[in-house]
């Protein structure tokens, strides 16, 4: 920069530094020899301002792209050039060769001197006050910005095109659950058809909340609050559990969906089983859609070639495979193979990369080994935990394979005969639908539509129930509340949580509250009825056995 100089005070301004990234400056009186000013230069010339150069000098010193600082005092009229000072150079930026031949980036500035300072100087002619300035770290600073910038707009297109594709995936099955509960309204429906739609709106609920719980992973993923609950598990068990799960669909495209054991296996490992099986189906189902014919593969293998005990699954597909392009940025939050491929097999884009953050989670990655019109491999690693003591299994040698046995039971048989159970609940479908499945499998049912009825309920009838199900979001008095309350007033009633909420924290402020068992929204009508039997058959064997 050219400092501020007083009329009266003409000074020279020299600025040298040998490190780019700091400035020493030497203000000096104008009358200063040429040749202490060459030295200066010389021998610190990475920066240097001129104050007092005639024009023709002082451009001569750019266009020769000099190391030194030459100051020379050639008598130049002003009136051609003086126009175009503050237009042309006044500011701008060049590549100028200032030492030992390095190219550098400089910022240039110039202004003419005043009458007053040619008047102390004696030079009649008009002079210039140069600033040369090297901004290398200036310039990688404003392309850094602009490369942000570049990928922040590159960014926003790609979530662009996932928000307009998520539309898609959400009002696509809502679309079908409307029109097939409008069709289902039809009197005149057959009962074939009423199951066909009955079936659809099934699937399509499924969708979309496969479609929400992908969104709050990755929500959860970006935060960095995903956390995983490691337990001793079967992964023959996972792994058939996901066979099962994905053979009807496997079937419906007409390929086949197969298990190969590779060598012996640990019985038992520790991990977290939910999100294994969340990998599994990810990749398992993907594997489907891309499969227009032939099979797809689970191959499940020991390795500790790594010096780590890890549990190795390969999806191998014939499916139409990717290109290495689409290989690259397959593990984007918001990746999928083209537009095109988004719009003929659908899908989020989501579910690959939250795969791979669980992978890692659990100790181990994700590879892809694929080639187009050929298939893919998708290999899977996690961390067994300690085998000491774990029995190797050979899978091969006459092990019972649960998949065959796995089809989903449709008949509920009256488990909660004799159970009464208290549901807390204010919303009315829910209250409807809840105390229709309860109710369906032998249990007596009363409703509180809030919390604060719920206690009212059980301080007025401290015996008249065996199980409580209680909602954790409801208006008056929340079920944390009311739990809190009920436990701080004596009740032993086992308490079950009911909610929409996924996270941890939730599932810990329900315990810590006082409930025994946590259940979650949409209801699992099996799961539902099997926890209120485990819980309520004690209270009420208890009860006769105390009668």
């Amino acid at each position: 920069m050219v400092p501020q100089v007083q009329e009266t005070t003409p000074v020279t301004d020299i600025s040298v530094s040998s490190n780019l990234t700091e400035t020493w400056s030497a203000v000096e009186s104008i009358g200063q020899l040429p040749d202490t000013l060459n030295n200066d230069a010389l021998s610190n010339g990475s920066r240097f301002v001129l104050y007092g150069i005639g024009f023709v000098a002082w451009i001569q010193v750019f266009l020769v792209v000099c190391a030194t600082c030459v100051f020379l005092s050639i008598p130049t009229s002003m009136s051609v050039v003086q126009s175009h000072i503050s237009s042309y150079v006044y500011g701008a930026i060049a590549l100028c060769a200032l030492c030992f031949g390095v190219l550098v980036w400089v910022f240039l500035r110039c202004r003419q001197s005043s009458s007053a300072q040619r008047e102390a100087t004696k030079h009649a002619e008009a002079r210039i006050a140069s600033t040369m300035q090297e901004v290398r770290s200036l310039r990688e600073v404003c392309q850094l910005a602009h490369a942000k910038l570049d990928n922040a707009l590159e960014s926003v297109r790609i979530k662009s095109e996932f928000f307009a594709n998520m539309s898609h995936e959400i009002r696509t099955p809502m679309a079908a659950i409307i029109g097939y509960a409008d069709l289902l309204a039809d009197p005149a429906i057959a009962s074939c058809d009423s199951n066909d739609a009955i079936r659809t709106i099934r699937r399509n609920g499924e969708h979309l909340l496969t479609l929400i719980n992908d969104i709050l992973d990755l929500t959860r993923i970006e935060a960095g609050r995903m956390s995983i609950e490691k337990l001793s598990v079967s992964p023959a068990w996972i792994v058939c559990d996901v066979v099962a799960m994905m053979k009807v669909r496997a079937q419906a495209r007409g390929i086949a969906l197969d298990v190969e054991w590779v060598g012996e296996l640990p019985a038992q490992i520790v991990t977290d089983p939910h999100r294994l099986k969340q990998i599994l189906v990810n990749l398992v189902s993907n594997a489907i859609k891309f499969t227009d014919h032939g099979a797809v593969t689970v191959r499940v293998s020991y390795d500790n070639s790594s010096g780590k005990d890890l549990l190795r699954f390969d999806v191998i597909d014939t499916g139409i495979g990717l290109t290495q392009e689409q290989q690259a940025g397959l593990f984007g939050a918001y990746a999928q193979g083209d537009v095109s491929t988004a719009r003929k097999f659908g899908g989020s884009g989501l579910g690959l990369k939250i795969s791979l953050h669980l992978a890692e989670i659990l100790g181990g990655q994700i590879l892809i080994d694929s080639k187009q019109g050929v298939g893919s491999t998708f290999s899977v690693t996690v961390e067994t935990g300690s085998l000491e003591g774990v029995m190797m299994i050979d899978m091969n040698d006459g092990w019972d394979d649960p998949i065959e046995d796995a089809a989903p039971q449709t008949a509920y048989p009256e488990k909660l005969h004799g159970i009464r159970i208290l549901l807390a609940e204010d919303g009315p479908d829910n209250q409807r639908l809840i105390s229709f499945f309860l109710r369906k499998a032998g249990a007596t049912v009363d409703i509180a539509e809030n919390g604060r009825v719920a206690v009212e309920i059980l301080h007025a009838k401290p015996t008249g129930y065996d199980l409580v199900v209680m909602d954790m979001l409801m208006p008056e008095m929340s079920g944390i509340e009311a739990t809190r309350r009920l436990r701080e007033s004596g009740c032993h009633l086992p308490i079950l949580a009911l909610t929409a909420r996924v996270t941890a924290d939730a599932r810990r402020e329900s315990l810590e509250a006082g409930c025994d068992e946590f259940l979650l929204k949409p209801i699992d009508r099996t799961l539902l009825i099997d926890t209120c039997a485990r819980f309520g058959s004690t209270v009420t064997a208890q009860s006769r056995q105390a009668a």
